[in-house]
């Protein structure tokens, strides 16, 4: 058997394994429709209502094509949703505190503003507010990234437990600016457009319960 062949034997194999685990260990999620026009997310614990005309997924395979194979096996990630017109996306994940070396709700908040600092992010905006009993950090994040790019995303985080629930809405894609440095033409988020979204954002974050 040659390189080639062998090569492809054995990526045909460590796909079949990743389809096992995913196929054992991918989350359960219930999409319930309600006659207010919304649907009703819920898996691992957290639930909220969202636009009937989003689409889900598990998030299992976009974690396969980021081979983030640890999110899989630890079950990270709740699901995703997507806007109806493409916009944006919605990325719901579950952590234990002790994942990040925290042992209070504060200590977690602080650990996670100290990782988007590194990451070269600017936190523009911080609230919180307290919803069906629960205390939601809110955080609006703008990210500069190594390709000239910037983009906004809003973060929702609940804490209950020990458990942290992390709710982030993100831009699906840049849109060229007229704006020209002298290293080129500078891509960014279009800001207003994705800041427009923010009560929509609201007011999903607004139904979220934890059991």
């Amino acid at each position: 058997m040659d390189k080639k062949r062998a090569a492809l034997v054995i990526f045909g194999l460590i796909l079949l394994t990743i389809l096992l685990v995913v196929k054992f260990t991918a989350p359960i999620i219930t999409a319930s429709a309600n006659s207010n026009g919304t649907k009703t997310f819920s898996n691992g614990g957290i639930s909220f209502e969202y636009p009937q005309d989003w689409s889900e997924s598990s998030g299992i395979m976009d974690e396969i094509l980021a081979g983030d194979f640890i999110g899989i096996l630890s079950g990270t990630t709740l699901g995703s949703l997507s806007s109806s017109d493409g916009s944006y996306d919605l990325m719901v994940q579950k952590y234990s505190l002790s994942d990040f070396g925290a042992n209070s709700a504060q200590n977690f908040l602080d650990r996670n503003k100290e990782d988007l600092k590194d990451s070269n992010a600017t936190i523009l905006s911080e609230n919180t507010t307290n919803i069906n009993g629960l205390i939601v950090n809110e955080m609006l994040v703008n990210f500069t990234n190594p390709d000239n790019t910037s983009s906004e995303t809003f973060f929702a985080i609940i804490i209950k437990d020990q458990m942290a629930y992390m709710l982030q809405f993100n831009p699906t894609s840049v849109v060229e600016t007229d704006t020209t440095a002298q290293n080129g033409t500078d891509l960014t988020q279009n800001s207003s457009v994705f800041e427009d979204s923010i009560p929509t954002f609201q007011k999903i974050i607004s139904t979220i319960k934890v059991d």
